[in-house]
């Protein structure tokens, strides 16, 4: 899956299981979460010793992350310029 680039802007399970996947099969993966409600999974526990969520850190793993703000314009231009990126 080299080359292959997808923006997860999944949440709770599922989503971020599948790009999990992605990303271990060789797939770049950009997360983008929202800086006022980030993905649920980060609380859920168990936590490892550094204090994050044990599920988020498994879910998450071999992927890049960002924080935008999809209801402001500048971080809806930042995402547009991203996905732009993407293709």
């Amino acid at each position: 899956m080299l080359g292959v680039q997808i923006l997860d802007l999944t949440r709770l399970l599922p989503g971020p299981l599948a790009t999990m996947l992605l990303a271990d099969w060789g797939a770049d993966v950009l997360k983008i979460e929202d800086p006022d409600s980030p993905d649920e999974v980060r609380f859920y526990p168990p936590y490892t010793a550094g204090g994050q969520s044990a599920y988020y850190t498994a879910l998450n793993r071999s992927k890049r992350s960002i924080t935008l703000d999809l209801r402001r314009d500048i971080d809806k231009q930042r995402f547009w310029a991203i996905a732009k990126q993407q293709i």
